[in-house]
């Protein structure tokens, strides 16, 4: 029934808790839980996340913003997912997503350099592009690895893993969306 759904759920527990609120109000939060639960099932479904804050973004253009922070290293759970070969590196490439002065989301993204083309690696190693768009000629496909929702900051964290079409796997991502992506400019 209607009182099962997540949105409606979260909304009852919020106000079992002493929580109140007009109609409203209610159906503010009804809505953008209802939205939360839509992007999370574009973005599973998708083979890049790039597109679809592309499609939350009509105004700009998604823009990547390098982190200052040194990078990091791989965990093992990644080097593993990334099955390294003969010569493989790995670079660590943290940015923030962004839609204009709105930050969309923060990734870390693990990629093989070897495994993409000398024009790829240019685009992610001098400039705001999102790894999505570099590497959009490679057709990749998109395995999500885990799915969380945190509370705070950001409402929903993903992993995953981009594979080339002849199997190879490209990247092991760890993407933090913020709420701001629900919101339209």
């Amino acid at each position: 029934g209607a009182t099962g759904s997540k949105p409606v759920g979260r909304a009852m527990n919020f106000l079992k808790r002493g929580g109140s609120m007009s109609g409203a109000g209610l159906g503010l939060v009804l809505l953008a839980t209802l939205s939360a639960d839509a992007f999370r099932t574009e973005l599973v479904a998708a083979n890049s996340a790039t597109a679809v804050l592309q499609g939350h973004c009509p105004t700009a253009t998604i823009k990547a913003e390098r982190s200052k922070r040194p990078p990091k290293p791989a965990p093992d759970a990644v080097r593993a997912r990334l099955r390294l070969t003969g010569g493989d590196t790995i670079r660590h490439r943290r940015v923030r997503l962004t839609c204009g002065k709105r930050t969309y989301s923060v990734a870390d993204n693990w990629y093989v350099p070897e495994r993409l083309t000398p024009d790829m690696n240019r685009q992610l190693d001098g400039g705001d592009t999102p790894y999505g768009r570099a590497i959009a000629p490679l057709k990749a496909t998109r395995q999500t690895l885990t799915v969380s929702e945190p509370s705070g900051r950001h409402f929903l964290v993903v992993t995953a893993v981009l594979t080339s079409g002849d199997g190879a796997p490209l990247s092991v991502v760890v993407e933090s969306y913020r709420r701001t992506v629900l919101r339209a400019p």
